[in-house]
């Protein structure tokens, strides 16, 4: 090594030293750490208005980095998150920082208490601007409650959540299906009216509305019910 590069190098590693350098680095781990994170929010939801902050401990002391990498760790996408930042060159080193997602949005609130097991309308919901950290998967669309039944009773003002909703149903009490009876290539097909709500696969019972009488049936696909399990539609 030559007396020109032991010296390049020895005011390379001297300038890594100085405080004002770490500094200088730990910002710009913070500031890229928020675009991460703000880009990553504003991609899930971009008419949200959407606040990152980011903590880098004021003692933690990183060198400057040429080829900076940070990304989102873990399965939490909104609320406490953590980041990781890495660096390659000119010296490794790799660091964990905690952050917080916060997102304001006009999401669905239940108007009034829900009862468990009711058919919901539009009309039972209301839109409210709310602060979602930690609430992912709010429902943001009136129509979207439309049929869905709460799994348990849920008070006026709750944010909701297709997990607060039992599985909505294939056909429901009342809806006219295709009443589909008979074996192999003898088929024969009637209207009937549903008397429960039912999945696919579930058994329901029917009434004909041609002979009036009511049969138990497996529901085959919407609006269409069979009187062999697994019937075709």
């Amino acid at each position: 090594m030559t007396k020109h590069s032991t010296l390049r190098t020895l005011l390379v590693a001297l300038l890594f030293c100085l405080p004002g350098l770490h500094a200088i680095a730990s910002s710009e781990v913070r500031l890229e750490a928020e675009r991460v994170l703000m880009a990553h929010a504003r991609q899930q939801w971009p008419d949200a208005d959407i606040d990152v902050i980011v903590k880098v401990d004021p003692r933690l002391r990183l060198q400057a980095c040429d080829d900076l990498v940070v990304e989102l760790r873990g399965q939490q996408q909104i609320g406490r998150v953590h980041v990781a930042a890495r660096c390659g060159s000119p010296k490794a080193w790799s660091v964990y920082l905690p952050a917080e997602i916060i997102v304001s949005s006009p999401v669905l609130v239940a108007a009034r208490p829900l009862l468990r097991g009711e058919r919901l309308t539009r009309d039972d919901v209301i839109l409210k601007a709310t602060r979602l950290s930690g609430r992912a998967g709010a429902l943001v669309n009136p129509a979207a409650v439309n049929g869905l039944t709460p799994k348990r009773a849920i008070p006026a003002g709750t944010v909701l959540s297709l997990s607060l909703f039992s599985a909505v149903p294939t056909v429901t009490r009342q809806d006219i299906v295709r009443l589909v009876s008979g074996r192999g290539t003898v088929r024969i097909e009637t209207k009937g009216r549903a008397l429960a709500n039912a999945q696919v696969g579930e058994q329901v019972m029917v009434e004909n509305l041609t002979s009036g009488r009511r049969v138990v049936a497996w529901v085959v696909g919407p609006g269409t019910v069979s009187t062999q399990p697994g019937g075709a539609m």
